[in-house]
Formats: C-alpha cells, sequence, structure tokens
C-alpha cells in the first residue's frame, strides 16, 4: 500500500540546486569537462604513453603462452631483440621484425 504522498514525491522532476550549492556543483560540472577535453587532446597527441619517451624502443604486443605478451626493449637490448628476431621464427616475430625495421635495425 503507498505512503501518502508518495506518488507525488516519485513523480515530482529534479531542480537544479539553488544558491551556493548550485554554484558548486556548476563549478564541479565545468572542471571535469575541462580536464576530460585535456585529457582527450593529450591522448590524441600520444603523450600519455611514455614508454615510447626514449628514442630507439620497441614495444610490440602479440600472441603469448598466457594470451597475450608485450615485448619492450631499448637501446641494446632492442638491438639485441630486433638480430634475435630476425633468426628467430615465433608467433610474435612478424610484427617484431616490421617494428624493428621502421627503428633501422638490421643484421650485422
Amino acid at each position: 500500500m503507498p505512503l501518502e504522498g508518495h506518488w507525488e514525491r516519485q513523480q515530482t522532476p529534479l531542480r537544479w540546486p539553488g544558491g551556493r550549492r548550485g554554484r558548486v556543483v556548476a563549478s564541479c560540472l565545468v572542471a571535469l569537462a575541462i580536464a576530460t577535453v585535456a585529457l582527450l587532446v593529450l591522448a590524441a597527441a600520444g603523450r600519455l604513453d611514455t614508454r615510447h619517451a626514449s628514442a630507439g624502443c620497441i614495444d610490440v604486443t602479440g600472441p603469448s603462452t598466457t594470451g597475450a605478451g608485450t615485448i619492450h626493449a631499448c637501446g641494446d637490448t632492442a638491438v639485441r631483440t630486433c638480430r634475435l628476431a630476425q633468426r628467430e621464427r615465433g608467433p610474435a616475430t612478424p610484427s617484431l621484425r616490421a617494428r624493428c625495421a621502421s627503428l633501422h635495425v638490421r643484421r650485422p
């Protein structure tokens, strides 16, 4: 059995809070919108991925025994990994060879 006045409370539309509470809600919404736009711009510019900050890094995701594996190497380790990928055969080597070719790492 419904309580007295229950239907009216449920059917009353929400109102924007007035006064100080309304200004606080509005400023929080504006700050959230600005932060969202800034994150989208940074993501589009590629600045959120800090692993590629140093030159000569490879980062390849390929099939692995647990589903997917990431190969990440920089500098001399990247050169050794690329040279190994030229000699070996495996599920991740095609994408690894392509990434190494874009970095111009070749067999000696």
